[in-house]
């Protein structure tokens, strides 16, 4: 039997059902979030996994992107 190592791979919990899963790089998906101001809107790109068994979100970190 062969065991395969994971490089850079990451454990979470989820604070939901408390399943604990692994993730890479491959894994990460992103969505833009906007922040509505008074004088301009500042809109971020968020970087999540979901968990695999109740699909809830982890954010990892977010990015600045431009404001309006």
């Amino acid at each position: 039997m062969t065991m395969k190592i994971l490089e850079n791979n990451k454990q979470v919990r989820c604070s939901s059902c408390g399943c604990l899963y692994e993730f890479d790089n491959k894994d990460v998906n992103y969505e833009y979030r906007t922040e509505w101001g008074f004088l301009f809107n500042t809109t971020y790109k968020d970087y999540f996994v979901k968990c695999p068994v109740c699909e809830k979100k982890y954010y990892l970190r977010e990015e600045f992107q431009y404001k309006i």
